[in-house]
C-alpha cells in the first residue's frame, strides 16, 4: 500500500449540481475544453452525485505506483487499486479543473502529439466507453496560462510514460 502522506494532495468539493451548472461554471472561470472534453461531458454515463461531498485528490506518477518502465491504462488502474487508490467519476475531472486554478503551468504549448503532454494531469477514471476512437477521460494543463479540461483518446496498447501525473482518490 502506498502512503498518501508521500503525494501531493487537493482536497476538493464534488457533486450536487447539474451539467448546466458545471458548464456554466466552466464559462464564466474561461476554462477551455476540446471536442473530446464535450463528447464526454455529453455522454449519458458521466453522472454526478447529487449531494456535495468532500474528496482528497492524491496526484502520483506512473514510476512512483512502482511503474518504472511505463505501462498502459489498464496495469496502471490494477496498480493504482492494488496500492489502496480509486479511480475518480468523471464529474470529478471537472470539479477539480474548477477548483484549482493555480496549476503551474506546460512548458511547452503543444496540445496534442498522441502522448500525454508535458504538465498535463490525467484524471484516472473509468473507461467509459472501450471503442479506441472513443474519449476515455479527462486531463487538466494549464498552458500559457490558459486552464484546459481536455478528453483524451487512446488504446489499451498506449504506454504511459513514468514521468506522467495521475490524480486518483485515496481510499478511505
Amino acid at each position: 500500500m502506498l502512503n498518501p502522506a508521500q503525494f501531493p494532495t487537493m482536497s476538493i468539493t464534488t457533486g450536487g449540481h447539474t451539467k448546466d451548472n458545471l458548464r456554466q461554471a466552466l464559462d464564466q472561470a474561461g476554462i477551455q475544453c476540446n471536442a473530446h472534453a464535450d463528447a464526454l461531458f455529453d455522454d449519458p454515463r458521466f453522472t454526478i452525485s447529487p449531494e456535495p461531498h468532500a474528496a482528497t485528490v492524491l496526484f502520483i506518477t506512473v514510476a512512483e505506483l512502482g511503474l518504472p518502465k511505463g505501462a498502459n491504462l489498464p496495469a496502471i488502474f490494477a496498480q493504482a487499486e492494488n496500492s489502496g487508490l480509486t479511480l475518480c467519476p468523471l464529474e470529478l475531472a471537472v470539479d477539480l479543473r474548477l477548483q484549482w486554478r493555480d496549476q503551474g503551468q506546460s512548458t511547452n504549448h503543444d496540445l496534442h502529439r498522441h502522448e500525454a503532454p508535458q504538465g498535463a494531469v490525467t484524471v484516472a477514471s473509468p473507461v467509459a466507453d472501450p471503442d479506441p476512437g472513443q474519449p476515455k477521460g479527462y486531463y487538466l494543463r494549464n498552458v500559457g496560462g490558459q486552464l484546459w479540461l481536455r478528453g483524451y483518446i487512446c488504446d489499451d496498447e498506449y504506454i504511459w510514460q513514468p514521468a506522467d501525473q495521475f490524480a486518483f482518490l485515496s481510499r478511505k
